[in-house]
């Protein structure tokens, strides 16, 4: 049987196309039966940088790294496309077409479409994502779809000045906030990565730029104790049907507890030990351990399990996932006029725990340990939030002139002496500030002492 014999592929540093500054562009050389080809990687390296024997660029030569990976890349794609071919042609009936190789070359990388890539890439990972993460994927690159009118996008187009439209595109035409942008963001540079370590990308696009800039608080709406203790009666009625009572069921657990959705929807029998919950986390692999049986709101909406169901909440044959469950909790919400004012989603659950727990004095180290935070940073965005609400309600203490005439003077000495008694920080400017003016109303509030009229 004969063989077929492959063309050969090196990597070539083609002196004689230096440029004036003396940097020698990288080329790609095929040859076969006696002819030659040259691919050239658009790429330029000093002589002093090139390491002939082993054709890459010298270690610690700037970008050495990057660029001997795309190096390998495309010479690993176009081994590929021989191997291809030589699989099309047979036991050497045919022969290989040196600028038919080059032609699907070029074709593979500069002329691809990143959205039907990108496209592609998600059905590829279909089967390891959620079905929640697949809909986010899909939604992100219609949205690129949108902003080039349904065009084709050439790996070339992807550069910094494209993405950085897009996303202003994202923020000024569409109104998306922050979270929205920075998921966008992420999404849409994952696929630029994985196109890059394909070599179809040589160059990473606004590779310095980690996050968009302009930062909005990551805890924005939540439940008061007084909002979820009426969930939880509404819940004990029994008064909704299946689907919106095991998703408020779950919400419930969540707010008593500070688990994530992924976590709360894994919770089984196994992860109760000797009065205690053990799971490990989801999302940061982390194990958490909370004292479940001192935990006697959570253990009222902890369903009893049929056997035949692995977990508690949501079994896996289920449809539900955290955006039917938010579907639900906005339904709920709505008929029963609670929060009416925020937009609650299931993460508001860990946000409402973390929050009510903080007023009524937990320690801020003990809610960073419940809630399975790596730092105390994480936890301390939560103290802020309840900082900023006792600044908001303290600031009702201030009184207008109208206001302060019509309280006696026992009155002003009562409050005086309840704000001085209280746990409030003394020395802080809203306390402080608010006790001297205070003690000036008393001052200017005492009534004048009148003569005292002769008896006649």
């Amino acid at each position: 049987m004969k063989v077929l014999k492959l063309p050969s592929v090196n990597v070539e540093f083609r002196k004689s196309k230096a440029k004036k500054n003396g940097k020698v562009p990288i080329y790609i050389r095929l040859a076969y039966d006696g002819k030659k080809k040259y691919i050239s990687l658009n790429m330029y390296v000093h002589p002093s940088n090139w390491n002939s024997k082993q054709a890459r660029v010298r270690p610690g030569a700037g970008n050495s790294i990057r660029t001997n990976n795309f190096i390998e890349q495309q010479t690993k794609r176009i081994n590929e496309i021989i191997l291809h071919q030589s699989e099309q042609l047979g036991n050497g009936i045919r022969r290989f077409n040196l600028d038919q190789i080059v032609s699907l070359f070029e074709s593979n990388s500069d002329h691809i479409d990143f959205i039907k890539f990108a496209y592609k890439t998600i059905e590829q990972n279909k089967n390891k994502r959620t079905k929640g993460t697949y809909t986010i994927w899909i939604g992100k690159v219609r949205l690129l779809e949108q902003f080039v009118d349904h065009q084709k996008i050439a790996m070339d187009d992807i550069t910094d000045f494209f993405l950085i439209d897009f996303y202003e595109w994202c923020k000024i035409e569409l109104g998306h906030k922050y979270n929205t942008l920075k998921t966008t963001q992420n999404i849409i540079k994952g696929f630029i990565n994985i196109a890059y370590k394909k070599g179809l990308i040589y160059k990473l696009p606004l590779e310095g730029m980690r996050h968009i800039k302009h930062k909005e608080p990551l805890v924005k709406d939540y439940l008061t104790e007084k909002e979820i203790h009426q969930l939880l009666s509404i819940y004990e009625s029994k008064e909704l049907n299946g689907r919106q009572q095991l998703s408020l069921q779950g919400f419930l657990f969540s707010c008593f507890t500070g688990l994530r959705y992924s976590d709360v929807a894994r919770v089984n029998r196994t992860n109760f030990v000797f009065g205690e919950l053990r799971i490990r986390m989801k999302k940061t692999q982390i194990d958490l351990t909370l004292p479940f049986s001192d935990m006697e709101l959570a253990q009222r909406v902890l369903p009893v399990q049929p056997t035949e169901l692995p977990y508690f909440f949501w079994p896996k044959n289920n449809p539900d996932h955290s955006e039917s469950v938010n579907t639900h909790m906005r339904t709920i919400l709505k008929k029963y006029g609670i929060a009416q004012d925020r937009k609650i989603t299931f993460k508001s659950a860990r946000d409402s725990f973390a929050i009510v727990s903080l007023i009524k004095g937990i320690p801020l180290k003990v809610i960073s340990s419940f809630l399975g935070h790596t730092s105390i940073k994480t936890t301390e965005i939560y103290a802020k939030v309840v900082m900023d609400l006792k600044s908001k309600e303290i600031r009702k203490w201030s009184l207008r002139k109208e206001t302060a005439l019509s309280l006696s003077q026992k009155e002003i000495a009562a409050i005086i002496d309840e704000l001085q008694a209280s746990e409030l920080p003394q020395n802080s400017p809203v306390i402080s500030g608010l006790l001297e003016k205070l003690h000036e109303i008393s001052d200017n509030n005492e009534p004048e002492i009148q003569p005292m009229k002769k008896v006649s």
